[in-house]
């Protein structure tokens, strides 16, 4: 078998990444944190919803009332926040209110407010409160330290930034450029701690179960599985991947998200003292489900009966037309107007097992093998995931050759 390569053009799941809807029309502080949440494959949504605000003592107590007043009116993880400026000789003030300050006094009109203090230190905070899955909610609390200056300077940023000198630095927050500003800044440390939970939120996530992965190839459909077992739309773990050759990508995928990869050769060996030696990896990893994912190997009666009932493979057919290792030859020779993805149980027949879900493609009069495949495979990394989600949920039941999904609660992906 040739080495093979990661397959171009075919994307991740984008879709199935985690949502958290962050309530803000402000488009800078939205970009902000849109691309942190990038950084653990968690998706931004802007709202601009208005939701009115409080007199209070602190900006956790304002946050706290918008959260509770959003959330009969957002379903999804959503954050807001809220920022103030302290000054020390101001005896806080403007604080909580500095939103409403800057809209009606202005910064030249606190600076007069200033004027006959030598020393003027003062702080910004910003709190952000976020409601998770469970409607939970959480608050991230972010202080920078510094001073007032005598006049304002820069035009960067919003609000006091032109009047602002955070400590141990000569310049304001405006006169600062959104990179550098970012990584000192009362929001950014906000930022920097809501992330953090999330990323603890992530790996705290309650597991279903381990998965292990048989792959000969390049290993798309693995690449799939993992994405959305990182993004958390998959409640389990990526244990084992089991590769029959070693020049195969595949191996270099799991590398690069450290999950155990194993280099089982087959050569020389029965097809049963093979599969004894990959049960062997297998059984050492507490496995609930096992995926074939471009597998090319049959397997005996020993290793199918061993696990039946925990061992799915998908197909780029419509089984059970056009079985084995040229479907897509196949497809085209025959002269079909549909063909697609099959994910079924393996049982002892080759491509035989009961089907659990089927995606159709349309075959185009100027189809080749690979624009074809290329096709099939987008609906292989859609699918794949939520067959595994799927079942480590609990929702799959086989009578005979018929399955059924329990899909309450649940929506198959477009």
């Amino acid at each position: 078998i040739a080495k093979s390569k990661p397959v171009s053009g075919v994307k991740n799941l984008g879709e199935k990444k985690k949502e958290i809807v962050v309530v803000t029309s402000n488009s800078g502080k939205f970009l902000e944190i849109s691309k942190e949440l990038e950084k653990i494959n968690i998706k931004a949504v802007q709202e601009e919803i208005s939701y009115p605000e409080i007199q209070a003592d602190d900006l956790k107590e304002v946050v706290n009332f918008g959260l509770d007043y959003l959330m009969d009116k957002i379903d999804k993880p959503f954050i807001i926040d809220d920022s103030g400026l302290f000054i020390d000789a101001l005896n806080g003030f403007p604080g909580v209110y500095s939103h409403y300050i800057y809209s009606t006094l202005g910064k030249h009109k606190l600076l007069e407010l200033l004027c006959g203090f030598e020393h003027r230190p003062a702080h910004f905070k910003t709190v952000i409160g976020y409601v998770d899955e469970n409607r939970e909610k959480h608050f991230f609390e972010g202080i920078c330290k510094g001073k007032i200056g005598n006049i304002s300077k820069g035009k960067m940023g919003f609000g006091f930034d032109p009047i602002f000198f955070p400590e141990g630095h000569e310049r304001t927050f405006a006169q600062m450029s959104p990179t550098e500003k970012n990584a000192i800044s009362h929001r950014g440390k906000a930022i920097k701690k809501f992330i953090e939970h999330l990323k603890k939120e992530k790996k705290e996530q309650k597991s279903l179960g381990n998965i292990a992965v048989l792959a000969s190839g390049s290993g798309t459909d693995f690449q799939s599985i993992v994405d959305a077992v990182e993004s958390g739309y998959i409640p389990g773990k990526v244990a084992l991947l089991i590769c029959n050759n070693k020049d195969a990508y595949v191996l270099e995928r799991a590398k690069r998200h450290n999950i155990k990869a194993v280099y089982i050769d087959h050569r020389g060996k029965t097809r049963e003292e093979f599969e004894r030696e990959m049960a062997k990896e297998i059984d050492k990893h507490h496995i609930k489900l096992i995926v074939l994912a471009g597998f090319m190997r049959m397997l005996t009666p020993y290793f199918v009966n061993k696990y039946k009932g925990r061992l799915i493979n998908i197909h780029p057919a419509l089984l059970p037309s056009f079985p084995g290792t040229r479907a897509h030859r196949d497809a085209l020779a025959y002269g079909v107007k549909v063909s697609g993805c099959t994910i079924h149980f393996v049982d002892e027949e080759m491509d035989h097992g009961p089907i659990i879900f089927q995606k159709a493609v349309e075959v185009k009069e100027e189809d080749t093998e690979n624009t074809l495949r290329q096709r099939v495979l987008k609906e292989e990394h859609k699918y794949l995931p939520m067959v595994v989600k799927y079942f480590l949920e609990g929702r799959i039941r086989v009578e005979g050759r018929k399955v059924y999904i329990n899909r309450e609660g649940v929506k198959d992906p477009p």
